[in-house]
């Protein structure tokens, strides 16, 4: 009994370990989106328009996790990350790399023109002023670290049944349990109503094995 219950708070203790560290990743994954979400906020409210064009695009191999649960596995594939060349309000060419790739095969090709947002003050940090090139990255945070947050507390109510099963019971738990399966205790020479004999057909349940004897 005390190996078996060492065993449980073995596990129990490193299920709760693992819970608490993907609340945290979870937690923090969606604390940052948010707050890349107000950053870019801020970015938009000072940020100047200017046009510009793809004059390469960067190949860089990541590793990515395609499909889910079981089949869930992780294989290398290529990112394609547009290059941009535009010309700042002060007459400053600059060039940057966008942060927003997209893998299988690219989404911009070398000539392509785009419209750019950069910061006036530091023209290199630019963006492609698009829906997906400015919101993906904090809009793509705050999903996964909801997604985790969802999945991880989602389990809870399973654990707490393996944590109910596995705990060793109380000894008023046992006291509780051993009279439950014992049942009322019937009074010898008396019969139930109606007259009828003991071990008749119409004897109640539970007072099946007194009836017998």
């Amino acid at each position: 009994m005390r190996q078996r219950s060492s065993g449980t708070s073995v596990v129990l203790v490193l299920g709760a370990i693992v819970f608490v560290a993907f609340v945290l990743f979870g937690t923090a994954t969606l604390v940052g989106g948010v707050y890349k979400a107000f950053e870019l906020r801020a970015f938009l409210a000072r940020s100047a328009a200017a046009d510009g064009v793809v004059v390469d695009v960067d190949e860089v191999a990541e590793q990515r996790t395609r499909g889910t649960g079981n089949s869930s596995h992780t294989e290398e594939v290529t990112v394609y990350y547009p290059v941009v060349r535009f010309t700042a309000a002060d007459g400053r060419a600059v060039q940057f790399t966008s942060d927003v790739g997209a893998d299988d095969s690219p989404d911009y090709r070398v000539g392509d023109a785009v419209r750019v947002r950069y910061d006036p003050s530091n023209p290199a940090q630019a963006k492609l002023d698009s829906l997906v090139g400015l919101w993906s990255p904090a809009v793509g945070s705050i999903i996964f670290g909801l997604v985790v947050l969802v999945r991880t507390f989602s389990n809870v109510r399973p654990w707490r049944a393996f944590r109910a099963r596995g705990r060793p019971e109380r000894r008023d738990e046992r006291e509780r349990r051993a009279a439950t399966q014992r049942g009322p205790v019937a009074c010898p020479g008396r019969h139930s109503s109606g007259g009828r004999r003991r071990g008749s057909a119409d004897t109640p349940t539970f007072l099946g094995g007194w009836a017998a004897g």
